[in-house]
């Protein structure tokens, strides 16, 4: 299929249009004309990721950190050499930011609260005046030694701050750099906030407010959503995929 069709679908299906955010949602790079025969994923666009891409056939990317935000910028130093491997390798890229965090079907956020196993999921988070996180139960509970393990497993690492010392039972997910956002997790009664990246104020803040928290990473909250749509790519297109792991640590 045509590199146009492909990122018109997915816009459509992400409702780019509709969500305000300061990347550019929606294919950055290509040739609209040109054939997509295989898909690289990748959490952030990145030189190695775009080699890689490259090296393997592919010809269509879609990451969640695209290269194109507020304002512009000159195409030179690191962003020339972006640049030109793309060029060079035929490569087009689609970057889906906000829409791909709030999307109620295969975004990081619900896909986390899956994976969790909440129960009664629903959204919660303003960011940019949209909803941007999903929030569920443990009916039965868990103990902060549970949750601590569960979230572990699911992100291979993380950081589990015990503060409450309560048993668990209502969660909030906001992926990546949602940390501002636990002001709406102590309106909406959260035990244990989830989130990608920490930031010094919100210890006592949520400390103060009996609340859990947990950090996974900004990295590795933000893998889930990519996932999910290749899984949706290639069972409506057919299109070949390849996550690509280009983890930062952070």
């Amino acid at each position: 299929m045509k590199i146009k069709k492909l990122a018109d679908f997915l816009d459509r299906y992400l409702k780019n249009a509709e969500i305000s955010d300061d990347s550019q949602n929606g294919l950055q790079v290509g040739d609209t004309e040109a054939r997509v025969h295989g898909i690289a994923y990748g959490v952030d666009a990145c030189l190695e990721l775009f080699e890689k891409a490259a090296s393997d056939g592919n010809d269509f990317i879609i990451v969640h950190h695209g290269l194109l935000w507020g304002k512009a910028f000159r195409l030179t130093g690191y962003n020339y050499k972006r640049f030109k491997t793309l060029f060079n390798g035929g490569l087009a890229l689609y970057g889906v930011h906000l829409p791909l965090d709030l999307n109620a079907e295969v975004g990081h956020n619900i896909e986390i609260a899956r994976k969790l196993s909440l129960k009664n999921i629903k959204g919660f988070g303003n960011y940019h005046g949209q909803t941007i996180g999903f929030m569920g139960e443990w009916p039965r509970g868990m103990s902060t030694a549970q949750a601590e393990k569960k979230l572990k497993s699911l992100f291979k690492a993380g950081c589990y701050m015990k503060l409450s010392g309560k048993n668990i039972r209502k969660v909030g997910v906001i992926s990546g750099g949602g940390a501002d956002l636990i002001t709406d997790a102590v309106k909406e009664g959260i035990d244990l906030f989830v989130t990608g990246e920490a930031k010094h104020y919100i210890y006592h803040y949520a400390k103060e407010n009996d609340m859990d928290l947990f950090f996974g990473g900004h990295y590795c909250t933000e893998r889930e959503g990519l996932l999910k749509l290749k899984e949706l790519i290639e069972d409506k297109f057919g299109i070949r995929g390849r996550f690509y792991e280009i983890p930062t640590g952070l």
